[in-house]
């Protein structure tokens, strides 16, 4: 008898604690946020929706690691992807020569690079509609001397997505 009796007090108790707990975390409960003065909040209307999220149409188009006397980067522009850019650095105490030429033979950059530099070319700032499609060399010397460096570059529809 005295071990019913202990057993009935204890499922009671047991019981007694689970409904205490589901009590005091009902998700029924309603919690008042305030926000922090300094956060922006924007409620979300039907003449405000949610905002939209737009994936960028970039590519990379080479990564290519400067090394020896010369190296090449050989790289295809598709058509309507003309918004380049063309980053290269120079971690030799050496200046380097950059050039970046297409198939057809025009020559859309002829620039250098200082001893420790970099080069950050993008092509809207000297051809605001890109450069044409196809095939592309880029090609970095160090006037004979070895180099050491990192080259990449990136193509795009718009220049605001490189």
């Amino acid at each position: 008898m005295k071990k019913a009796l202990l057993l009935s007090i204890l499922a009671l108790s047991l019981v007694a604690v689970v409904i205490v707990f589901a009590a005091t975390t009902s998700s029924d409960q309603k919690t008042e946020k305030t926000p922090n003065a300094n956060q922006s909040v924007t409620p979300i209307t039907e003449e405000n929706p949610d905002p939209v999220i737009v994936r960028l149409d970039s590519s990379p188009l080479f990564n290519t690691v400067l090394s020896g006397q010369a190296t090449l980067s050989n790289f295809y522009v598709r058509a309507g992807h003309g918004h380049i850019k063309i980053f290269v650095k120079n971690t030799r105490k050496y200046k380097m020569t950059v050039t970046m030429k297409h198939s057809s033979g025009k020559v859309y950059i002829e620039d250098s690079v200082p001893a420790g530099g970099t080069l950050d070319w993008r092509s809207y700032d000297d051809y605001p509609q890109g450069v044409r499609g196809g095939e592309f060399e880029v090609s970095y010397r160090a006037g004979g001397n070895n180099m050491s460096g990192q080259a990449w570059g990136t193509s795009a529809k718009n220049n605001n997505e490189l």
